[in-house]
């Protein structure tokens, strides 16, 4: 297993490609020993639309929610790319926010900007490369 930001990437499913779209499964987790009974591990579905467009899927059955974030990157001049990256979150079973409890609606803000603020940090990291 590749590891990448302290987490194992496994390939559930090979890549798929549909015109401009290149759709991928993996399985993301901590990078720690199989031995570990406290592994989280998720499996998560990209998709990429072009050279400049991901949307990421990330289910959380344990908490009934699903969270997507999008990254979109726009070139502006040589070595300089605009990076746009948003987050947004659901229930698993109704992919449609808005008839979500108040208290359900503070659940998918408060993943939602937790995965926003997780994205961005790992871009910063990726920075440096």
């Amino acid at each position: 297993m590749p590891v990448l930001h302290h987490v194992a990437v496994k390939e559930l499913d090979p890549p798929a490609t549909q015109g401009p779209f290149l759709c991928m499964r993996l399985r993301l987790g901590p990078d720690r020993p199989p031995g570990l009974k406290q592994r989280i591990q998720a499996d998560h579905t990209f998709l990429m639309a072009g050279l400049g467009c991901l949307r990421a899927e990330f289910p959380l059955p344990s908490l009934g929610l699903v969270s997507y974030l999008w990254a979109i990157h726009t070139p502006t001049r040589p070595r300089r790319t605009h990076m746009l990256v948003a987050a947004a979150c659901a229930d698993i079973r109704k992919q449609d926010a808005t008839g979500a409890s108040l208290p359900r609606r503070g659940l998918h803000r408060t993943f939602a900007r937790a995965m926003l603020r997780t994205a961005v940090g790992k871009v910063h990291q990726d920075l440096r490369i």
